[in-house]
């Protein structure tokens, strides 16, 4: 799925995104070596970010605004998104394309590590709910090997 017929818009996001991955990789590896806490640092850094886009997106009330909000402009190109479902009661969307992990694999990172980046990195897609009524369950991961990354969204209950 590497070589998808997409955009140019989309492929200079997709590069963008590839290039932050690996300064992600890069800033992370330099702060283990002078011994912090990543997933601490991580956790902090981009949970706070995640909260930032849904403000700057205009928040999310119902399971379905999180597909809109992933679908809108060129993400559905960027991510290769599908959306499953998506209604007042649950969203079910699909990313068959991760620019991300692309990148990781290109950059010569392990399994191991590139499992471990991803699941750092779900620390922005958390925090996009964290001030919403909503949750978010991460089911399959590409970066963990599965064939794609697929996100659940209900109501808190």
């Amino acid at each position: 799925m590497k070589n998808r017929d997409i955009s140019d818009e989309a492929k200079g996001m997709q590069n963008g995104i590839a290039t932050r991955s690996i300064w992600f990789h890069l800033l992370l590896e330099a702060a283990e070596k002078q011994g912090a806490d990543i997933e601490k640092i991580s956790q902090e850094a981009l949970t706070a970010f995640g909260r930032y886009m849904t403000t700057a997106q205009g928040g999310m009330q119902k399971p379905a605004d999180f597909v809109r909000f992933m679908e809108e402009g060129v993400g559905k190109e960027i991510f290769a998104t599908e959306a499953i479902q998506a209604d007042d009661d649950l969203a079910i969307l699909r990313i068959n394309y991760c620019p991300f992990v692309e990148a990781w694999k290109d950059y010569g990172l392990s399994p191991e590590r590139i499992e471990k980046l991803c699941y750092l990195t779900q620390y922005n897609d958390q925090g996009r709910f964290d001030d919403t009524p909503l949750e978010l369950e991460i089911t399959s991961s590409i970066g963990n090997g599965d064939c794609y990354c697929q996100f659940n969204i209900r109501p808190k209950k």
